[in-house]
């Protein structure tokens, strides 16, 4: 579909997404609870950018390929 650069890229965020999102903290224990809490919104927030940039980048490279076909 891509060429295989844009191949790899897609590969590539997909694996960081799919990594941080299995490297989610357990629920907090008692004692530490709000900096684990933190922790987990700071794990979120950095996974949905990384989520937005990889859609940024995959509508450029569709629209790419719609202007090299004309």
């Amino acid at each position: 579909m891509f060429p295989c650069t844009y191949n790899g890229i897609h590969l590539y965020f997909l694996e960081i997404i799919r990594r941080k999102g299995h490297s989610a903290p357990k629920p907090p224990i008692y004692g530490s609870s709000k900096k684990k809490r933190s922790n987990w919104i700071n794990f979120s927030y950095l996974q949905v950018f990384l989520f937005i940039l990889y859609l940024f980048f995959l509508l450029f490279s569709i629209n790419n390929r719609k202007k090299t076909k004309k």
